[in-house]
């Protein structure tokens, strides 16, 4: 499966990892209640993980969104992409590289 490139995909992943994050950390204080240290540390060490890959994913949804907000002022659609980028070879031309 493909990394998902998608605003919307992007923060959905970001909210599902801050609600298990949010799980984990509710584990370690249930653990510290039981006065589980060990488990606690465990559990908090998941969240820790959960949280980073969360902030990971929430910069690159913002990231993503600005550059689809910027593409519709510019009135592409997100499905032509770079379709209009005069960077981008022409179906059926021929570039020649330079002597």
């Amino acid at each position: 499966m493909k990394p998902a490139t998608n605003p919307r995909d992007l923060h959905t992943l970001a909210a599902r990892n801050h609600e298990e994050a949010a799980q984990l950390h509710r584990d370690a204080a249930q653990c510290h209640d039981q006065n589980r240290v060990m488990a606690a540390q465990t559990s908090a060490n998941s969240a820790m993980e959960c949280c980073n890959r969360a902030q990971t994913h929430s910069a690159a949804a913002c990231e993503s969104s600005v550059h689809h907000a910027a593409m519709a002022q510019e009135g592409v659609s997100q499905t032509e992409g770079h379709a209009n980028d005069p960077h981008r070879p022409v179906a059926g031309t021929l570039r020649l590289k330079p002597r």
